[in-house]
């Protein structure tokens, strides 16, 4: 009796240490499956982060991308814009070159008629000049004929003060010439200047 017992507990036995070994075997694969899995999910916790962040990336370069292609839009338009004012400048420019040579062209024709005007006042003022020595010797050179015939000295005062506002008149006239003339001079020498050095 007591042996098939013993041989039947020892078999329970067998079996329960072999099934213990198989559960702690199985349990230990699973612990280490469970650690695996444990691992790529920290793994795939980390890529799906990554994958986030290149997300987050993508869509802020994209949104870059939109605006610098609006800001490029405007630039373009821009550039046209200017590219039209340019030309238009550039025509503007050009008219008042023409526009300048023309008037530097008349400038110098006016110059060039005044000079001669001057000339002309300057060749009367030489006459002037021949006038005033004749009223010289008509109101000197003469006054002992004058002084004979006309023996009131108020006359002859009067006389003398209309010699000399008329000698006085003269040299205005001259002194005149001579400054415009002079004047002429200056201003064209001056705008030779401005020519030479900004032409």
């Amino acid at each position: 009796m007591n042996d098939p017992v013993q041989s039947i507990t020892s078999q329970v036995e067998v079996i329960y240490e072999k099934t213990l070994s198989e559960i702690e075997r199985e349990e230990t694969d699973l612990r280490e499956q469970i650690d695996r899995l444990e691992k790529k999910r920290n793994i795939l916790g980390k890529k799906r982060d990554h994958v986030h962040q290149l997300r987050s990336l993508v869509e802020n370069l994209t949104q870059a991308i939109i605006e610098a292609e609006e800001i490029c839009e405007q630039e373009e338009e821009r550039k046209a814009d200017l590219d039209v004012r340019i030309e238009k400048v550039s025509a503007s420019l050009q008219r008042l070159q023409v526009e300048a040579k023309r008037a530097k062209t008349d400038h110098n024709q006016a110059n060039k008629s005044k000079i001669e005007k001057y000339r002309a006042l300057s060749k009367i003022v030489e006459r002037f000049g021949d006038i005033k020595g004749e009223i010289l010797f008509r109101s000197f050179g003469i006054k002992k004929f004058f002084f004979l015939k006309n023996p009131n000295i108020i006359k002859r005062l009067i006389y003398i003060y209309k010699s000399l506002k008329k000698i006085q008149n003269v040299n205005s006239i001259k002194n005149f010439c001579k400054l415009n003339y002079n004047n002429i001079n200056i201003g064209l020498s001056t705008y030779d200047t401005y020519i030479r050095y900004t032409g």
